[in-house]
């Protein structure tokens, strides 16, 4: 039994007790009560069973993202156009809380990260021709965004950052390194 388990399976509330929860607010949308039953249901039966050897590998198998995308999870943000479903931040955050249910730090980062850190930037402020080359693929699951942000000397603060991309040309040229890049396995 692996570490998260094990608290989990230590945990009082797991001897007949309901889980705690925090009421949904007045007027949440029936959308978003389904979406928080439905990711609660993909965690119990497809992330936590698993997550342990996931751990451990250091990788979440890209399968995990392709069912994530055929449930809709990582286009909730992102226009219907590319394959989203506009549901937009309220559903992220509702998303991020279940995800974190399962007390897999690794799994919930990896995850938000590809959906809500840099995906999302093309959806805002890609060309319509980036939009259509990437989006559909990071939807469906089917390609995985990281991220690289953290530096020696400047940790993850992006204010600080010192790698640069420069235009040479018909190419880009990038200059600088970085400690750790999420999901870049």
């Amino acid at each position: 039994m692996g570490q998260a388990q094990a608290l989990r399976a230590a945990d009082p509330r797991d001897a007949g007790e309901a889980e705690f929860r925090f009421q949904d607010p007045p007027g949440l949308p029936d959308e978003i009560r389904m979406l928080r039953e439905q990711v609660s249901r993909f965690v119990d039966r497809e992330v936590i069973p698993f997550a342990d050897a996931w751990e451990a590998d250091g990788k979440i198998p890209r399968e995990v993202f392709r069912r994530m995308g055929a449930l809709g999870f990582l286009g909730m943000r992102h226009p219907a156009e590319y394959g989203g479903t506009e549901m937009g931040p309220l559903a992220s955050i509702v998303f991020a809380e279940e995800l974190g249910r399962s007390g897999y730090g690794g799994f919930t980062s990896s995850t938000l990260v590809h959906s809500d850190m840099s995906a999302i930037h093309i959806a805002h402020r890609g060309t319509p021709e980036q939009k259509a080359t990437y989006l559909p693929a990071a939807i469906a699951g089917e390609k995985v965004f990281a991220i690289a942000v953290t530096e020696a000397g400047g940790g993850s603060d992006v204010a600080r950052m010192r790698t640069r991309a420069v235009r040479d040309g018909d190419e880009w040229v990038i200059d600088g390194s970085k400690m750790f890049i999420t999901n870049a396995v």
